[in-house]
């Protein structure tokens, strides 16, 4: 993984998967409370405007009495400068803000800056801002304020590993084709043009058979998550890639079609549909 580096000791931020906080080659220990890791994170994101105490009390602890949310709030800004060192924040009576001005490598920043839509994109940046993506922002952390964050950060790492689908594809390099659209299949089993991406590699491959299990998973996710079948366009193009090998899918009667379970408040929900 490529991380610039900074001319004199610094802090570095990884807030995709678990957070994590480095000063050289040191991880400084979390933070004791899940609330006092997710102010940080906001502050980091959000780093370019101060914030208001009243604000961020409400925020974090809403569910208590004024009094008692800016307590905590004092009390989480506290173990936060005390983590990170006095420059790292800027506090006072009114308002808050992490100093976006100290020498600081965050991983969400450069991964934008890799990640973003060009005419011309490098590739190499690309698959840098693949490798810098380690899990979905703040992974154990479901505030709601950084769902929509995560969200849009998701979006833009599928985005890059479909633009690499497509480029290598295009070079006929079917191996890292392949591999690009198993990270995207991993996210969203019913993309569509990413499933037979993955197919016409494997038949590059020689692999007709995994081809096949890769259009039989499909159908069987798109039964289980739609209860429908797949598109007649899906057929075709299914049908033109297998040749002699494709099979029509038979259809999944409803009693064997199980029940879908209760989501949980904190479950992560599927990436499909999104968009709309």
């Amino acid at each position: 993984m490529h991380v610039e580096k900074l001319s004199r000791p610094g802090l570095f931020i990884y807030l995709f998967g678990c957070p994590e906080f480095r000063r050289g080659d040191q991880v400084l220990p979390p933070l004791a409370t899940r609330k006092t890791q997710s102010l940080l994170a906001f502050l980091i994101l959000r780093r370019h405007q101060s914030h208001s105490r009243d604000e961020l009390a409400a925020l974090f602890w809403g569910d208590r009495d004024d009094c008692h949310a800016r307590h905590s709030l004092a009390t989480a800004l506290w173990h936060i400068r005390r983590r990170l060192g006095e420059d790292y924040l800027l506090a006072d009576s009114i308002s808050a803000q992490f100093n976006p001005a100290t020498r600081f490598w965050l991983d969400v920043a450069e991964f934008e800056k890799l990640a973003v839509v060009a005419e011309q994109p490098a590739i190499r940046n690309l698959q840098s801002a693949i490798e810098l993506y380690r899990g979905d922002l703040l992974e154990g952390l479901y505030d709601d304020w950084c769902l929509e964050e995560r969200y849009r950060l998701e979006a833009l790492y599928l985005d890059a590993l479909n633009r690499l689908v497509i480029w290598h594809a295009a070079q006929g390099d079917a191996g890292a084709a392949l591999a690009y659209a198993q990270k995207y299949l991993a996210r969203d089993p019913l993309a569509e043009n990413i499933r037979l991406a993955a197919m016409r590699a494997l038949v590059a491959l020689g692999d007709v058979s995994g081809a096949r299990r890769q259009w039989q998973l499909y159908c069987e996710t798109r039964q289980q998550e739609l209860h429908a079948p797949p598109s007649p366009e899906m057929l075709q193009q299914a049908a033109s890639i297998l040749g002699a090998h494709f099979i029509i899918p038979l259809p999944i009667k409803p009693a064997m079609v199980s029940a879908p379970a209760r989501r949980g408040s904190l479950e992560r929900l599927p990436f499909v549909g999104r968009a709309r």
